[in-house]
């Protein structure tokens, strides 16, 4: 993994990342491939794809378990923006993240999934034709 070699200004829901996120983030990945951000409370942010995958697959190192209940001391991070119930799929680590994968992945069978052909067209019709 790259070494950590500064804090840097970065807040993903800036006007200024929804604009030109592409640029900041490729600036990010070239001057901190691993960088850490005191937006929002301070957050880790790392933009080098060998970096994000060797995270992704070692929940034992890089936990995605979110414990923010006052006076837990264990406290492994936060989602940004927070969401209203803890442990959501994205927020915890196997094998309680396997399970409850188990639970939602007949929902995005391809066979499900065409079920919400039209709705999705319909719902997307709508938004560009309110867009001004």
């Amino acid at each position: 993994m790259t070494a950590v070699d500064q804090m840097v200004r970065f807040d993903h829901h800036s006007r200024e990342c929804a604009l030109d996120h592409r640029a900041i983030v490729a600036n990010l990945r070239a001057i901190a491939p691993v960088a850490w951000s005191e937006s929002h409370g301070g957050f880790w942010i790392v933009t080098d794809y060998d970096d994000v995958k060797r995270i992704a697959e070692d929940s034992e190192t890089f936990s995605s378990e979110n414990r923010v209940l006052a006076g837990d001391d264990a406290r492994r991070g936060v989602m940004i923006p927070p969401l209203p119930q803890p442990l959501t799929l994205n927020e915890c680590d196997p094998p309680l993240h396997t399970k409850r994968r188990m639970i939602v992945a007949p929902l995005f069978t391809p066979k499900y999934l065409r079920g919400w052909i039209e709705a999705a067209a319909k719902y997307t019709r709508e938004a560009i034709n309110a867009a001004p």
